[in-house]
């Protein structure tokens, strides 16, 4: 199990920085979808933090293995002592069944400062997965909790699909082609076309 989970969020030319910064260490950039400009470094080496400003948590269980090219859903909440002590209870018998179909790891996490912040963290295959647990019965143990008094919110990120440049190419190319056969009917359509 991990010990640590550690965050920052910013545009990409400073989290690019902090990965080629920090290369021995295993960093995850994700975002929220395309053209989002906050991003969010994800610091998977288990080790002490080295973001300047960090939300860190302390893993209090977990199911199951972060994996990089997975979906990341953080459900936030703010609890009382004795809402956390019966959650993080229920939490943990919930951490021995088997997960749902398409979640590869189950976090719960506490915020180091202020502690009365918790995560569950759940990771997937694919967001579809998420979005039909959130829909499931499974969910009704997060779901009694997910109330604006306990300042619930969510939050889902991925790894950024990176453009492949040879389909870029290839477009361009069939487009180029496309205006061309579109230009040589035009053409030959008109009768009063000259050379």
């Amino acid at each position: 199990m991990r010990r640590q989970f550690s965050v920052t969020y910013g545009s990409e030319s400073l989290l690019t920085h902090l990965i080629d910064v920090y290369s021995k260490r295993h960093m995850v950039l994700f975002t929220r979808g395309p053209g989002e400009d906050d991003l969010q470094l994800v610091d998977l080496s288990d080790r002490r933090s080295v973001f300047v400003s960090p939300f860190t948590y302390r893993v209090l269980a977990q199911q199951g293995t972060l994996d990089e090219q997975d979906y990341f859903a953080y459900c936030f909440f703010t609890l009382d002592a004795d809402q956390a002590k019966v959650f993080t209870a229920k939490l943990g018998q919930r951490l021995k069944k088997v997960l749902p179909i398409g979640m590869t790891a189950m976090l719960l996490m506490q915020k180091k400062k202020p502690a009365t912040d918790y995560v569950v963290l759940t990771t997937w295959v694919a967001e579809d997965d998420y979005e039909r647990w959130r829909k499931s019965n499974d969910f009704d143990l997060l779901r009694e909790y997910a109330t604006t008094n306990n300042q619930f919110h969510f939050a889902v990120y991925h790894v950024p699909v990176e453009e492949d440049e040879d389909e870029d190419t290839a477009e361009e190319d069939s487009d180029a082609q496309k205006n061309a056969a579109d230009n040589e009917s035009s053409d030959h359509s008109n009768p009063h076309h000259s050379d």
